[in-house]
């Protein structure tokens, strides 16, 4: 913890104030201010990956909105990234140019659009336990696909071992009957799903001729359209 600078002191008269909200519009840094104080932000974010190459964020700077743990919505929030590696949502403070963190214990989930505010990417943090974890841990995932069948997405990115390269690391998930199954992006990987019906899915992607292999979009319809099926 000593490696991170305290962020931001905060004071004044707004605490009162958004006790009162369940619903805050964040359209400015002054107005920003005012729900810092509940320890929802604090860390100034540090770069840990000079010299690498790589993308390490999912997507540009893009307006959002996030659900807080205790039901508050904040609204309007300027500028939001989620980082692949340190799997943390970040925010730009334009008054200087800083990049905070948020408290991952205060966020429930978290909606980004893009510059023409239409919805672009959904998140929700769930505590999972994924291979070579030592115990479940809270992350934020991406939903794809909610219904019956859930598909989410933990997008991530890790170090080389022998280079300064971002290399992939994302892994995709099913969720159904209160379980998560880790699946891959091929139509045997559906088949394995335990409570999957193997020939109503085979129909659905015979019949919409979906091609699953490392194919993101269409493996998300091959599980939109399943459910479907299902209601």
């Amino acid at each position: 913890m000593k490696h991170f600078v305290l962020f931001i002191i905060v004071t004044g008269i707004y605490s009162n104030i958004i006790a009162q909200q369940s619903n805050t519009d964040c359209k400015s840094d002054e107005n920003y201010v005012s729900f810092l104080r509940k320890g929802l932000m604090g860390l100034e974010y540090k770069d840990a990956l000079k010299g690498f190459t790589g993308n390490r964020y999912f997507g540009p700077w893009s307006t959002g909105e996030v659900i807080l743990q205790n039901g508050d919505i904040i609204t309007h929030i300027p500028l939001l990234r989620y980082e692949q590696y340190s799997h943390e949502l970040l925010w730009l403070r334009k008054r200087d140019m800083k990049t905070g963190i948020f408290n991952k214990d205060q966020v429930k989930a978290f909606n980004l659009f893009d510059e023409s505010n239409n919805f672009e990417a959904s998140f929700v943090k769930i505590r999972t336990k994924l291979k070579f974890d030592s115990d479940s841990t809270d992350r934020y995932m991406q939903v794809l696909e909610s219904g019956k069948f859930t598909l989410y997405v933990y997008r991530s990115v890790i170090k080389a071992v022998s280079e300064f390269v971002l290399v992939d690391n994302t892994k995709y998930l099913i969720f159904n009957n209160g379980q998560y199954t880790l699946v891959s992006l091929n139509r045997r990987s559906l088949m394995q799903i335990p409570t999957i019906d193997k020939y109503r899915m085979k129909l659905v992607i015979k019949s919409n001729n979906l091609k699953v292999k490392r194919n993101e979009p269409d493996f998300v319809r091959a599980v939109k359209l399943y459910n479907q099926t299902l209601s």
